[in-house]
């Protein structure tokens, strides 16, 4: 049994046979309608409207007919007894506000919707598969939940859920991850890592001002110690249709003997390897220091050194342990 709209709309989306996409259509031509409950300012019964034309009404059939027979100042004197608006929550016993949707749904301790729930309490069945079972919303779900567990019981259990789920989720994400291929891993780490930092933004746009065409951040696969790994290029220059320089800049507190969120040796070897393993793929490769960067010195090298490397030469160079290798 589907009590709500909510229910109905889960039910559809979840089903897709013929019968099933039948009703959708069906559902879907009846949404596309227009239809709207007004209530009446004066005796605030309910009424629909099937037309934008009379969205803005302010009172019902009833109260217009009262106003063109007692006219304006009789239909000003009339004081019916104005109805409570169904639609607005009311507030339960359990000092929770629930919506009329949720009144209209009665369970009792045993009956099939509150065994349902048991069944799921002990069970690794997602919430929103019971409710879509039930055609119910969460607020029923709890309501039923807290009478089985006790409401620190159900809070127990939510929590123990929350963290359960975290962990299954993030063995998936990383199992997901290992599965990729190396060019698949570049580009998932592409998405996470975002865009420039400060550094490499405003280098770029230093040699933007000189005419040169820079691509920021890119990330692909280069080999490592025999392995093929993602590695992040912070600039890249276009330098012929062969050749491409790729440039990496360097904050000081990341990278180098000054690296402060580790074992400095292992991540300067670790920034070696990527140079190396860039350099393997046909780039030429210049690490530059964040000083070397923010004093102009990395600006000058570059510019001094475009000729050679648009005319084939290819450079390897770092900053720590300092080296500048031509080929």
């Amino acid at each position: 049994m589907i009590h709500n709209y909510r229910g109905l709309a889960g039910h559809l989306r979840h089903n897709v046979d013929a019968e099933h996409s039948l009703l959708k259509s069906d559902w879907e031509t009846w949404r596309s309608q227009y239809r709207a409950t007004l209530r009446c300012r004066k005796c605030g019964s309910l009424w629909e409207v099937l037309s934008k034309e009379n969205k803005d009404s302010k009172r019902c059939p009833r109260c217009e007919v009262r106003l063109r027979t007692l006219g304006k100042r009789g239909y000003e004197a009339w004081k019916p007894e104005v109805l409570p608006d169904p639609r607005v929550r009311v507030r339960t016993t359990k000092a929770r506000w629930v919506g009329l949707s949720d009144l209209q749904f009665h369970w009792v301790r045993g009956d099939a919707a509150y065994e349902v729930v048991r069944t799921a309490l002990g069970s690794e069945a997602s919430v929103v598969t019971v409710l879509r079972k039930l055609g119910v919303t969460y607020k029923v779900f709890r309501d039923i939940a807290e009478d089985i567990l006790g409401v620190s019981g159900y809070q127990a259990w939510g929590i123990s859920r929350k963290v359960s789920c975290g962990r299954s989720n993030l063995a998936i994400a990383h199992k997901n991850y290992r599965e990729l291929p190396p060019d698949g891993k570049a580009q998932r780490l592409k998405k996470l890592y975002g865009g420039p930092c400060r550094l490499e933004a405003d280098f770029a746009d230093a040699l933007g001002k000189h005419g040169i065409t820079v691509t920021l951040n890119s990330w692909q696969a280069v080999p490592v110690r025999g392995q093929s790994v993602p590695r992040e290029a912070d600039i890249k220059i276009e330098l012929d249709i062969h050749h491409k320089l790729v440039v990496l800049c360097d904050g000081e507190a990341f990278h180098g003997p000054k690296f402060a969120f580790g074992d400095a040796t292992g991540r300067i070897s670790d920034d070696i390897d990527t140079a190396e393993g860039y350099f393997q793929l046909g780039y030429s490769v210049s690490r530059y220091s964040e000083t070397e960067l923010k004093s102009g010195v990395a600006l000058k090298h570059l510019l001094d050194n475009l000729p050679r490397l648009r005319a084939g030469r290819r450079l390897f160079r770092l900053w720590h342990p300092a080296t500048e290798l031509w080929s």
